[in-house]
């Protein structure tokens, strides 16, 4: 309260009440997998393929891509498909280390920036700089005859911070208490590995990994894709709120995809069968190459969200998968899903990948693994995902204010207000405002037992749209009277 102590005219901002709820983003994605290069562990937030390229390969490597790893082809199908911003984490065995060398002359180490065996193969050339005097050095940081960064002005003074403002590849640090002295040589790093391998995916590496990125929505995991993988993926995204988007180990036929469908638990998430093939991009032939088809869908769900909304079935010849030369085999004598399969694994919750006449490859099902019958489909676990997390953040300026009607009134309030903004874009079923969706914060939810114990309850409702699976055209016959 503002104090008046001398006659005169005041103004006052006054509060109008509670803020506004914004729908957060749903279309985030999240890899976890294997590349050669780039930061270990942690999620890495990447907005475009140049940005995957300069995170994960670079650094004298020829290629983004290998043939026995799959992240680097997830990825690139994501921003293929229409995706805008993921965070990727690289995997790699416990006792992985960076390539390094000291120099003891000099009094310095270098070490490339992350683990890996990509950084034995960078030098550090040292060179007089004779237009600068006495000093100067030109310092460059190469791979094979490869000039990877260089540095023309460079001192005993600065070089630290040389490298510390402007290298992506090479930390440096001094290993004496010498003064640093430069010299023109040529240092070679080494002793650089990728660690043992790593061929489970564990609960562990996914929490590190997104333990920061909270607007992931969606996750998924193209090197590992084992029926052990898939469930620890699905456990992971269940018990964090974010949709999993799985696919079999893809060698199944259809009597193994059954197999993997009744073993797998049930979630927050989606399984996709088969797998794809692609233009392989290390084929100087134009061979294609089978991969996952995860990280294609999930760039397909990011447009699905942004075009259409988060309550829209990622599913049908809308949003054909682009880049998809064609589904792997599904068996010996047959090349892709037929009717009869589809009405087989539709009913099990198998999301089926085949051609559609005149459309393309496309996604012929959007059945969830969820056990809730409410959350059959795959947007009924993205949509109310979405509002959970939006009104989690949007309400935090509720904690700590009194629990009295002026305060419920605020939080029924702000919450109508979202939910209204949700149905205005189509997000619900009803035809108006009261059969769409309700808010409830008064004193029959907030009894005085639960307001002592410093509690307060916001109940929310909403009526959720279903998509039309089965389109049935009746067409009638009708004599013409003579």
């Amino acid at each position: 309260m503002a104090e008046y102590l001398s006659p005169g005219v005041y103004t006052e901002s006054v509060s109008s009440g509670g803020g506004t709820i914004e729908a957060l983003s749903s279309s985030i994605g999240g890899f976890i997998g294997f590349a050669k290069k780039g930061t270990v562990g942690k999620s890495v937030l990447i907005n475009s393929w140049q940005g995957f390229l300069d995170e994960f390969a670079g650094g004298g490597l020829k290629s983004a891509f290998d043939e026995n790893q799959y992240l680097a082809y997830a990825v690139y199908g994501f921003f293929q498909n229409g995706g805008s911003n993921c965070y990727v984490s690289r995997v790699c065995g416990e006792n992985a280390v960076g390539a390094s060398v000291a120099e003891n002359t000099m009094h310095l180490t270098f070490s490339a920036k992350n683990a890996g065996v990509w950084g034995n193969s960078l030098k550090i050339v040292f060179a007089e700089n004779v237009d600068k005097g006495e000093g100067h050095f030109k310092v460059s940081v190469m791979s094979g005859k490869e000039i990877l960064e260089s540095y023309y002005d460079v001192t005993s003074a600065d070089i630290i911070d040389t490298f510390v403002q402007n290298s992506s590849l090479v930390d440096v640090s001094v290993n004496s208490s010498d003064e640093v002295t430069l010299s023109a040589k040529t240092l070679t790093l080494k002793g650089g590995n990728d660690g043992d391998d790593v061929s489970v995916l564990t609960t562990d590496m996914l929490q590190i990994a997104f333990d920061e990125a909270n607007d992931v929505s969606m996750i998924c995991s193209p090197d590992f894709t084992t029926l052990t993988d898939s469930n620890t993926l699905l456990a992971c995204c269940t018990d964090r709120n974010i949709f999993a988007i799985t696919q079999g180990e893809g060698s199944e036929n259809v009597a193994g995809i059954k197999e993997f469908r009744s073993n797998h638990n049930t979630g927050n998430g989606a399984l996709y069968y088969p797998y794809i093939k692609i233009n392989n991009p290390l084929s100087k032939v134009g061979d294609t190459k089978k991969v996952p088809p995860c990280g294609h869908l999930m760039g397909m769900f990011a447009k699905n969200i942004v075009n259409r909304g988060v309550h829209k079935n990622p599913a049908g010849v809308e949003y054909p998968l682009i880049g998809v030369v064609e589904v792997c085999d599904i068996s010996p004598t047959q090349k892709s899903l037929r009717k009869l399969d589809v009405d087989v694994f539709n009913p099990l919750g198998i999301n089926c990948i085949m051609p559609r006449p005149n459309y393309g490859i496309c996604v012929w099902g959007c059945h969830s693994l969820s056990s809730d019958s409410k959350m059959r489909y795959v947007a009924d676990i993205m949509l109310k995902s979405n509002i959970m997390k939006s009104l989690e953040a949007g309400t935090q300026s509720l904690v700590f204010e009194p629990n009295d009607k002026v305060t419920r009134d605020m939080a029924v309030f702000m919450c109508s207000s979202f939910l209204e903004t949700m149905y205005s874009g189509g997000a619900f079923l009803g035809e108006d405002s009261s059969e769409a969706y309700y808010v409830k914060c008064d004193e029959t939810n907030n009894p005085k037992v639960s307001r002592d114990l410093g509690r307060l309850i916001i109940e929310c409702g909403y009526a959720q749209k279903k998509p039309s699976e089965f389109v049935i055209i009746r067409i009638a016959h009708q004599m013409q009277e003579q």
